[in-house]
C-alpha cells in the first residue's frame, strides 16, 4: 500500500489532462495491489504529445520514509547516466530533461498552499518483460533461454563498455524490444548504477545497494561502493539469473541449502572487513580473510532430476554458473565475452543434438517407408502367382 503522500501524488498526476504541457493519459504501472516494483520510485506510462509516442515517467517517491539525501542523489545521478547513454545500443534512452512537479496542497489554516517537489524524468517506454522465461521455464525450450541470456549479458556488457555498472541486475530490471529486426534486451532502473570515475556517495556502505538476494558477498562487507569491483558484482547477479533460468529454486536458497553455514561465513567476513576505515584497508582485509573463510563451500550444480537443463549441456552451464558466482570476487569470471562464448557453445551442442535427432527420425522414416514398400510389393507378387493343382496319382 502506498503512503498517503504517494497516493496523493498519483491521484493528482492521473487526474491531469496534460503534464508539463506534454504528457497525457498518465497511468501508474509499477504498483499492482500491494506489489510494488522499484522501492524508491513511482513509474507511469504516458503519451508524449510532442513526439506522439509512449514514454515512461519516473518520479521519485515522496513517501517521507524514502526522503533521504542518498536516494535523492541516486535519482539525480540516474538521469545523468542516462544522458551519457543517449544513442547507445542496448541501453535505455532518456527522453527529457530532469524536471520537478510541484505538488500543491491546501491545508486548513494556511493562506497559501504548501508545495512538495516531486522530481521526475521521461524515458523510452519498453513494455515487453522477460518474466515468462523464468516463471514458466518448463514451457520455454533451452535454446530460447540460452539466447535470451546471451542478450541479457550483452545488455549489461553494453553498460560496462561505457564504464557504467548497474549494480542491481535482476529480472525485474530487464526488458526486451525489437531493433532492426532483432531482439534486444535493455537494462532499466539505473537508480543504483554508477560510473567508474564517480566518487561514492557515502563514506561507507554497510549493505548492498541492490537486491539483497543477488548481492555478492563482498557487498555485505563494506565494499558495495567500491568501483573497481562493481563489474564482479554484476557478474555475480548474472550467474544467479543463469541458474534460475533452469532451476525452480532461487540461487540464494539453493546456495544456503547446500551450505548451511554460508551466512555465518559472511558474518565473520563482515566483522573482519567492515571495520576498515577506507576501501584500501577493507581490500587488504578481504585478501587475507576471504580465501580462508570462503574456502570449502559446496558448489551449486544443475542436475537432470531437479532442473530443466538438457543433459547434453548440464556440465557446461553448471561450470559457468560456478565461475560467475564464486564467493570470492578475486576468482570470479570477469569476461563477458567468455561467458557468451560458453553460452553459444551450449547452444551449438543443443542445435547439433536436435539436428542429429531430426536426421535419425528422417532416416527411420525412410527405412520404414522402404520396408513398407517391400512388403507391399511382396504381397502383390504373391497374389499374381498361378495356382498349381496337385498331381493325381
Amino acid at each position: 500500500m502506498l503512503h498517503a503522500n504517494s497516493q496523493l501524488l498519483v491521484d493528482t498526476l492521473v487526474g491531469l489532462p496534460l503534464l508539463n504541457g506534454r504528457y497525457s493519459g498518465l497511468e501508474l504501472v509499477n504498483v499492482v495491489g500491494n506489489d510494488k516494483r522499484g522501492f524508491f520510485s513511482l513509474v507511469f506510462k504516458a503519451h508524449d504529445e510532442l513526439e506522439d509516442r509512449a514514454v515512461a515517467l519516473k518520479f521519485f517517491d515522496i513517501d517521507p520514509q524514502k526522503q533521504n539525501r542518498y536516494r535523492i542523489l541516486c535519482f539525480e545521478r540516474e538521469h545523468q547516466i542516462l544522458v551519457l547513454l543517449r544513442g547507445a545500443s542496448r541501453c535505455l534512452q532518456v527522453m527529457s530533461d530532469f524536471m520537478v512537479f510541484n505538488l500543491e496542497i491546501n491545508l486548513p489554516g494556511q493562506s497559501n498552499p504548501i508545495v512538495i517537489p516531486a522530481p521526475y524524468f521521461a524515458t523510452a517506454w519498453l513494455d515487453d518483460d522477460i518474466d515468462d522465461y523464468f516463471n514458466q521455464q518448463e514451457a520455454v525450450d533451452a535454446i530460447s533461454k540460452l539466447k535470451l541470456f546471451n542478450d541479457v549479458v550483452l545488455a549489461v556488457e553494453s553498460l560496462h563498455s561505457r564504464s557504467i555498472f548497474h549494480r542491481d541486475v535482476k529480472v525485474d530490471n530487464l526488458r526486451q524490444q525489437r531493433s532492426n529486426g532483432r531482439r534486444e534486451v535493455v537494462a532499466i532502473d539505473l537508480g543504483t548504477a554508477a560510473r567508474c570515475d564517480s566518487p561514492p556517495m557515502l563514506p561507507a556502505y554497510g549493505q548492498p545497494v541492490g537486491l539483497l538476494s543477488y548481492s555478492a558477498p563482498e557487498t555485505f562487507c563494506g565494499l558495495a561502493g567500491n568501483r573497481s569491483i562493481a563489474p564482479s558484482t554484476d557478474m555475480y547477479a548474472l550467474g544467479c539469473m543463469l541458474f534460475e533460468l533452469f532451476h525452480p529454486d532461487d540461487f540464494p536458497s539453493a546456495l544456503r541449502f547446500a551450505n548451511a553455514d554460508f551466512d555465518l561465513r559472511v558474518s565473520a567476513l563482515q566483522s573482519r572487513i567492515g571495520a576498515g576505515t577506507h576501501d584500501g584497508e577493507r581490500m587488504e582485509a578481504w585478501d587475507i580473510e576471504a580465501p580462508r573463510l570462503l574456502n570449502g563451500l559446496t558448489a551449486i550444480r544443475l542436475s537432470s532430476e531437479s532442473s530443466s537443463a538438457p543433459s547434453a549441456i548440464i556440465d557446461i552451464v553448471s561450470d559457468l554458473i560456478l565461475e560467475m558466482t564464486r564467493a570470492n570476487f578475486r576468482s570470479r569470471e570477469k569476461s563477458f565475452a567468455r561467458v557468451r562464448k560458453r553460452i553459444w557453445c551450449a547452444i551449438r551442442i543443443l542445435e547439433n543434438v536436435a539436428l542429429a535427432r531430426r536426421r535419425s527420425q528422417i532416416a527411420a522414416a525412410r527405412r520404414q517407408a522402404r520396408n513398407e514398400k517391400a512388403r507391399t510389393r511382396a504381397l502383390r507378387n504373391a497374389s499374381r502367382l498361378p495356382s498349381i493343382a496337385p498331381e493325381v496319382a
